[in-house]
């Protein structure tokens, strides 16, 4: 079996994090103005296809939010491995200066 190896830029990691955190931040704040206009609209109409219409956006309101959600989880664990790659690297380095040659 072939092993390999694989570089991790955790400076760009890093910073892709940042980033996509900004943007889920500016979707998560367009999806809760979304649901509280759409709950407002949802008062001004009655019948059957209203509650049609409200039950699917109720539901895919509450899809988005899990994504948000999961979202959120996936970059605060690449924030644990920028922080567990710096470590490591830093306990190689360690390593390397403490021989002795």
């Amino acid at each position: 079996m072939a092993t390999g190896c694989f570089e991790v830029n955790t400076d760009c990691l890093q910073r892709d994090v940042h980033t996509l955190r900004q943007h889920l931040q500016t979707i998560s704040l367009a999806h809760t103005e979304l649901c509280d206009k759409m709950t407002a609209v949802a008062g001004m109409w009655d019948g059957p296809a209203k509650e049609a219409f409200h039950l699917q956006f109720t539901n895919d309101c509450t899809e988005l939010a899990e994504v948000i959600k999961q979202i959120r989880e996936v970059l605060d664990s690449m924030d644990v491995a920028v922080k567990e790659y710096n470590s490591c690297d830093d306990r190689v380095k360690g390593i390397i200066d403490a021989i002795q040659i």
